[in-house]
């Protein structure tokens, strides 16, 4: 019985490590909070980024027992990279710098887990989230 706990501890700590890579993947979504429906989403590289609508039922904040109907976009960033945006829309510019912050989360597993997990995602940044960008033009 106590082969099998030590064997099952083993595997399990072996098995998740650098638990973000394995879970989240390279890339993240980012939410574009006030896009416009013409936007258009390009690196400073000159690549464009692909941009994703997506329509959601969400729960009101004025009346919690009312869902509403939100559009939602989103564009895809690899999680290591700090990258320079450009939006265009009806031929403004505008150029964002994204930044990539550590989701607690993940650390917390890869401590966990033995400390070794951290650098793994440390070097592939694949614990990193970006908050929401607006995506307005005034």
């Amino acid at each position: 019985m106590r082969i099998l706990s030590i064997t099952m501890i083993v595997v399990s700590s072996v098995s998740l490590q650098s638990c973000a890579t394995v879970f989240s993947g390279y890339y993240t979504n980012v939410e574009l909070t006030n896009a416009p429906d013409t936007l258009l989403v390009s690196t400073r590289d000159g690549v464009d980024v692909p941009v994703e609508r997506t329509t959601a039922r969400v729960r009101s904040w004025q009346n919690n027992n009312l869902y509403e109907n939100r559009q939602i976009v989103r564009i895809s960033l690899r999680s290591n990279l700090d990258p320079v945006l450009i939006l265009t829309h009806d031929g403004q510019e505008r150029r964002i710098q994204a930044f990539g912050k550590i989701r607690a989360g993940w650390l917390i597993l890869d401590v966990l887990f033995g400390g070794l997990p951290c650098i793994v995602d440390g070097l592939t940044g694949n614990w990193n989230s970006y908050d929401p960008i607006d995506a307005s033009f005034k």
